[in-house]
């Protein structure tokens, strides 16, 4: 709440996705049990950042006659994104070893980043109160 108060969820939104890629990037690359503590706990702090935001964000975004379901849609494209993405990372990982998997997510991290640069810059947002 705080953070979102002072920059936004237009900024907060990108940058946990960043975030996001930058952890995905830090486990294959974990020589150690710290390193990959610590992509995990970058990976959370990405979550727990982008995960509300982006929710506050598209119902700001969408109109008061279709905010449910646009909101019911986006909560059904990340379910599907939990099942199609493990059977992803399966496949990458039984095709070609333990680090492509999270290099894969990290690149469509990046692309979600472009693409969330694009949808922030592209509309107003309807302003309502953040409470804590």
């Amino acid at each position: 709440g705080r953070v979102v108060r002072r920059v936004g969820e237009h900024r907060v939104v990108p940058a946990a996705i960043l975030i996001l890629a930058f952890g995905l990037v830090l486990i294959p690359l974990a020589g150690s049990v710290r390193v990959l503590v610590l992509a995990c706990g970058v990976l959370a702090v990405g979550m727990g950042f982008n995960s509300p935001s982006i929710m506050a964000l598209i119902s700001r975004r969408a109109d008061a006659d279709t905010q449910g379901s646009i909101l019911g849609v986006s909560q059904s494209l990340a379910s599907l994104a939990r099942v199609i993405g493990p059977a992803w990372g399966g496949w990458l990982y039984d095709r070609f070893g333990i680090s492509l998997p999270y290099m894969s997510a990290a690149g469509l991290m990046v692309v979600a980043f472009l693409i969330s640069l694009a949808v922030v810059a592209s509309a107003p947002v309807r302003q309502t109160q953040v409470s804590e």
